[in-house]
């Protein structure tokens, strides 16, 4: 039996090699084992850019959020905040136009169908939502629907 660190709980099997310990063991981390370290070497000689791969991977969170808040930043700083309007300031923006199904809705009821294939993040909760969406199109003189 190898000996066990103070940090790694008796329920860890120490001997068996674990993926998240080997990712560890990748970026030069010491939360790994004998039995980890082995099976990392053993796939480093089938893809040895295997340590260079896994930092690229550990960096593109950081990386992703960093130019999101960038891009962000860009587009508040010209003005084009994002601004949620009341029921009938959104009426008040569409007249003149005719609504296109399904009217003027609450934004978590914008696209019912997918409310029947992928749950809401927020639950339904309409009141988490502070907006509403319509789609008109301008009707033309002499014709109707």
């Amino acid at each position: 039996m190898r000996h066990r660190p103070a940090w790694a709980p008796d329920e860890i099997d120490i001997e068996r090699p674990s993926a998240a310990r080997m990712y560890d063991y990748y970026l030069g981390g010491s939360y790994n084992f004998a039995a980890d370290r082995a099976l990392a070497e053993e796939n480093m000689r089938a893809w040895p850019d295997m340590p260079h791969i896994t930092r690229a991977n550990r960096a593109y969170p950081h990386r992703a959020v960093t130019l999101a808040v960038k891009a962000s930043n860009v587009y508040t700083q010209a003005g084009h905040a994002l601004t949620f309007r009341s029921r009938e300031q959104v009426a008040g923006l569409m007249q003149g136009y005719e609504l296109v199904e399904p009217g003027l809705v609450d934004i978590v009821h914008w696209r019912p169908d997918l409310l029947d294939t992928s749950p809401d993040p927020l639950g339904g909760d309409v009141r988490r939502y502070s907006g509403y969406a319509a789609v008109g199109c301008k009707a033309e003189p002499g014709l109707s629907a």
